[in-house]
Parts: C-alpha cells; sequence; structure tokens
C-alpha cells in the first residue's frame, strides 16, 4: 500500500520504474497518481526536472493523464517553469479532453511569447476535432494573448537575440547544404574556407555581445525574454573558441539555470558540447549528449555535478534511453 504522505517521492519511484514499458507499470503509476495529495508548490529545481522528465516520458507513452499530473506538479512554479513545459502541458491537456487546463495554459504560454510555428511544431499530433478546436482558439485569443508578451518582455533584448541567432548560421546555414551536397569532401573546398572567414568572426561579435550583457545583469534567458530565449541556444552551444573565458561563462550559465533563465537539459548539452570539443582529451562533463564514446572529465563524481544542476543520476537517464553506461561509471 502507498503511504500517500510519502508520495511528494514519486520522480524517485518513477525513475526506478520508467524503463519498464509494461502496461502493469503503468497502471502502477497511475494508480499512485491518483491517491497524491494537491497542495505544496515544487521550489527545488531538482524536483522540478525529475517531474519535467516524467512528463515527457508519459507524454511520448500517451498516457495522457499521467503526462498531465506531471506537468501540473511545476506548472505554477513561476521560476522554473519556461514556456514550452507550458506549452506542452497544454497539448497533453488537450490530449485529456481537458478543455478548461488547455485553455489556461495555452494562454499562459503564448503570453511567455510561444508563437504559431512552436505551437504548430508541438500539436503536430492531433486529430482533427482537436485541431478544429486549437485554431479556433488561435484564431480567437492569439493576438491578444500575444501583444501581453510583447508589452511584459523586454522586446529591445529579444531583437538583439534575434539578430545574434542570424548572425550564428550566416556560415554555418551554407555550410550544412554544402555537407548535404559532398558529405565526404566538403571541408576541404574552398566554399568552406570563405565560409569559415564569414563564420569566425560572426562567433566573435557573438561572444563579445554575451559577455557584455551578462556584465550588464541582462542575461536572455527565459525571465527577460520569454520563449524568444531559444535564439540564444546555438550561439551558446558555439562559445567553444580559444579565446572564450569558459570559467566564467560556465559560472554565469550555471547561475542562470539556478534561477531558472535555462533549463538543466539545455545547460548539461551546451557544456558537453564545449568539453567535446576539446582540442585536448575531448571528453563528457554530464553525459548528457550522444557524440559516440569519450572519456567523462569527472566520471567518478559526475552524479555530484549533475545533482549540482538538478539533473538526476546518470544511471537513471542512460536506463531510460537505453544507453551503455561508460566502464568507469560506479568504480
Amino acid at each position: 500500500m502507498v503511504n500517500v504522505r510519502k508520495t511528494h517521492h514519486l520522480p524517485h519511484i518513477f525513475s526506478k520504474i520508467c524503463h519498464m514499458r509494461s502496461m502493469k507499470s503503468i497502471l502502477l503509476l497511475c494508480a499512485i497518481v491518483t491517491w497524491l495529495p494537491s497542495s505544496g508548490q515544487l521550489v527545488q529545481l531538482k524536483e522540478v526536472q525529475e517531474y519535467r522528465v516524467m512528463a515527457k516520458y508519459y507524454k511520448q507513452q500517451m498516457v495522457w493523464n499521467s503526462a498531465c499530473y506531471a506537468y501540473g506538479k511545476f506548472a505554477e512554479n513561476k521560476k522554473y517553469a519556461n514556456p514550452y513545459d507550458l506549452l506542452d502541458y497544454s497539448c497533453c491537456c488537450l490530449k485529456n479532453n481537458d478543455t478548461g487546463r488547455f485553455t489556461k495554459y495555452l494562454s499562459r504560454a503564448i503570453e511567455e511569447g510561444v508563437d504559431t510555428t512552436f505551437i504548430n511544431r508541438f500539436y503536430r499530433k492531433v486529430t482533427t476535432n482537436e485541431k478544429n478546436y486549437l485554431d479556433n482558439f488561435i484564431n480567437e485569443k492569439f493576438e491578444s494573448l500575444r501583444n501581453v508578451f510583447l508589452s511584459t518582455h523586454d522586446t529591445a533584448l529579444i531583437a538583439t537575440l534575434k539578430s545574434m541567432a542570424d548572425r550564428d548560421q550566416v556560415g554555418r546555414g551554407p555550410m550544412e547544404k554544402l555537407a548535404a551536397k559532398d558529405p565526404t569532401g566538403w571541408t576541404k573546398s574552398p566554399a568552406y574556407d570563405s565560409l569559415a572567414s564569414l563564420q569566425n568572426p560572426a562567433d566573435s561579435v557573438n561572444y563579445f555581445l554575451s559577455m557584455q550583457l551578462f556584465e550588464l545583469g541582462r542575461f536572455p534567458g527565459y525571465h527577460n525574454c520569454g520563449a524568444a530565449a531559444a535564439d540564444f541556444n546555438l550561439p551558446l552551444l558555439h562559445l567553444d573558441k580559444a579565446y572564450v573565458d569558459w570559467d566564467k561563462v560556465f559560472k554565469i550559465l550555471k547561475q542562470a539555470e539556478l534561477a531558472g533563465d535555462i533549463d538543466p537539459s539545455q545547460l548539461a548539452a551546451i557544456v558537453d558540447r564545449h568539453y567535446l570539443r576539446l582540442a585536448n582529451n575531448p571528453c563528457y562533463y554530464y553525459g548528457s549528449l550522444k557524440w559516440g564514446d569519450h572519456a567523462f572529465f569527472d566520471c567518478e563524481n559526475v552524479d555530484k555535478l549533475r545533482a549540482e544542476i538538478g539533473l538526476e543520476s546518470l544511471r537513471t537517464e542512460y536506463e531510460r534511453q537505453k544507453r551503455a553506461l561508460p566502464a568507469c561509471y560506479g568504480l
């Protein structure tokens, strides 16, 4: 029998059974959810992240009631629930025939800057009736909700982010097309050299602007920019040049993550990419990316490093994703 006084530990129960895809395990979790008390707000980043992982997992499994439960546990947490959490929650609510919460959380997502491109992307697997319901809502409500976003967020900073995102792709966009045409020899072509000569100074400009924003206390994250903060993802991923003051950048990114301006999975991807791009001893830091067989920066303490930014243990993540643990893990 489940002790309802201890069900705030559900994310840990979930981590034990999420890799078991049998209907029995899913029904077990749904039974636990039925008896959970509704009071109490999640404030710990680690717990929020565990519920986020749970929600995404059950959305993939199309267990809509459990996905809605998990999102509902942190959707009112204004610090850590980001616009894309709210958008995903609204989609799960519509699939779960909860039109009240669908309306509430899609409205909030739009007020936080989610545009129709992302709405259509998140709602691409809906029935005809669900799509009609969504379209009616968008036609009636989107413009007024969008105006709320524009009046409550830093539009100048958002414009700066958009220009940074465009600059990040000035050479990389054409490089992708070049690679598609010549997968084996594209880096040896004269066109590649020309594109690199465009992209390298563009990256240095983005780095300068990023550091300037950091020093002014204007981190372009979810709180200042809403959903538009996604435009900062690519410039952050490409802060991997020799001139980058990585220790300073890493410290600022961790502070931003703990403040709810980027989420743990974003931070883990940025940091892993930095360490995997090192010329000497490329390695995983958090083990989030899938870039082949590489050593870990500190395999013995990787779970401690992950816990510091709210991530679950490496074992839990890898078992859910059916990935092999590194040989150094747990030694």
